[in-house]
């Protein structure tokens, strides 16, 4: 997995002025960090290039004219007057890349195929193959292919792959350390994908990469403090903290699921017992039900489909059933006090719940603010709330993350000879995170 620069000791004893580095290589940043500020579809003049990144206009125009070139930026027409000449607007073009997003599911793996800007070009998907991570690449490697087909393009046009896993991901080196439900362990995934597909691979968890497409296009949108917040079969969390996204040493922070918070509980997944998701994931919903029928408790959920899941509960729940709302609130409740840590050690602007069934139950929500509001310190102003971007938030955010790492500057700086590299996590501040 590519290293960026440090975001802690900057090597203080170390010269990095431009005689040391070259310019060669501040050219290279230079041109990077322009290209930062084009995420997103952005259209800016030469002017607002200068502004924003602190370089001359000269510099800036030689920079601009290469990649205009290139074919990397085109012209987007002249932008609005001031009282003024009207200034020739720039853009990336969207032909200038593609990149492929891959999401390994509990049931199903996804693939999107995009464009330089991130606008899905061709998406495919089929079952994902548990206990058996060597086939779930092979079929990685098949629906990139379709889908590129799809899209008239073909392996040579790729700039980079995103890839999203229920699992622990190690940050440095792409592989999957552990990931309960698919039953992965110790498994390298961007090696082994970066091979088949030829291609660099980028990989992070389920919350990390929703993270990321939260705060690039969902309700967390240019939010510098929140915590996104995971409940499926599985329960995770990612803070984003002063616009960075905290990864830990490893890339293993946010494991808030594997919190103990009963003694001794149930067996959770990862093999230790009385972890947080056995009480409120998806799983823990529908263990709950079935003891609800099995106690002859007056419920719909005795007639729903066998086994019962979570899905039943919370439809039940949706159309009055009592007992069905209680064990949703009641889940709730039990995830609130996790949330409620969150919220004391990271003091968050919001908190963000996604997944495919809790994410979306308001009983659930309900419960969760409740026990949040007494277990947490005051924290006025921090919002509770669903996820917008639905089931392809994972998707999205794996498509951003070859976005970032493919194109953002710490891939030149990270070359230079002179300068000591560590790992670093994804910054959001505005503008070049130079």
């Amino acid at each position: 997995m590519a290293k960026s620069r440090s975001n802690g000791n900057r090597n203080a004893n170390k010269p990095t002025d431009a005689k040391l580095l070259g310019n060669a290589y501040i050219r290279a940043v230079n041109r990077a960090t322009v290209l930062d500020l084009f995420r997103n579809g952005k259209q800016l003049s030469r002017s607002d290039i200068s502004r924003q990144c602190d370089l001359t206009k000269p510099t800036v125009s030689a920079i601009v004219d290469s990649l205009v070139a290139e074919g990397v930026l085109k012209e987007a027409g002249m932008g609005p007057s001031d009282g003024g000449r009207r200034a020739l607007l720039l853009e990336i073009n969207p032909i200038s890349s593609t990149f492929v997003g891959i999401h390994f599911g509990e049931d199903t793996t996804q693939i999107a195929v995009t464009d330089a800007l991130g606008r899905t070009l061709a998406k495919k998907t089929a079952d994902t193959v548990s206990e058996n991570p060597d086939a779930s690449m092979e079929t990685a490697r098949v629906l990139v292919n379709d889908a590129l087909r799809d899209a008239n393009l073909d392996m040579s046009h790729v700039t980079a792959a995103g890839v999203s896993v229920p699992g622990l991901v190690d940050r440095q080196t792409g592989n999957c350390k552990i990931a309960p439900n698919l039953g992965w362990h110790d498994y390298p995934i961007s090696e082994r994908l970066a091979a088949l597909l030829g291609v660099d691979v980028y990989v992070a968890n389920t919350t990390q990469t929703a993270a990321l497409a939260e705060h690039q296009m969902g309700v967390a949108r240019g939010l510098q403090n929140f915590v996104w917040l995971y409940v499926g079969s599985g329960v995770g969390s990612c803070a984003v903290i002063g616009g960075r996204i905290q990864l830990g040493t490893r890339g293993f922070a946010g494991e808030i699921g594997h919190c103990k918070v009963e003694t001794p509980g149930l067996l959770c997944g990862c093999g230790k017992r009385g972890c947080l998701e056995t009480t409120c994931s998806n799983l823990a919903i529908a263990r709950e039900a079935r003891k609800a029928i099995e106690s002859g408790r007056p419920t719909a959920l005795a007639f729903a489909r066998k086994p019962v899941c979570a899905k039943d509960v919370s439809l039940a729940a949706s159309e009055g059933d009592m007992v069905a709302q209680k064990i949703m609130t009641d889940a709730g409740r039990a995830l609130g006090l996790g949330v409620s840590l969150l919220l004391n050690i990271y003091d968050p602007q919001m908190v963000v719940v996604g997944g495919p069934v809790a994410g979306t139950d308001d009983f659930f929500l309900d419960g969760l603010k409740k026990q949040a509001a007494k277990y947490s310190l005051e924290t006025p102003g921090a919002k509770i709330v669903f996820s917008n971007l639905g089931s392809d938030i994972y998707l999205k955010g794996a498509v951003q993350m070859a976005m970032e790492k493919s194109n953002a500057s710490y891939r030149i700086i990270k070359s230079a000879k002179t300068m000591e590299v560590e790992e670093d996590e994804w910054v959001y501040a505005k503008g070049s995170r130079l």
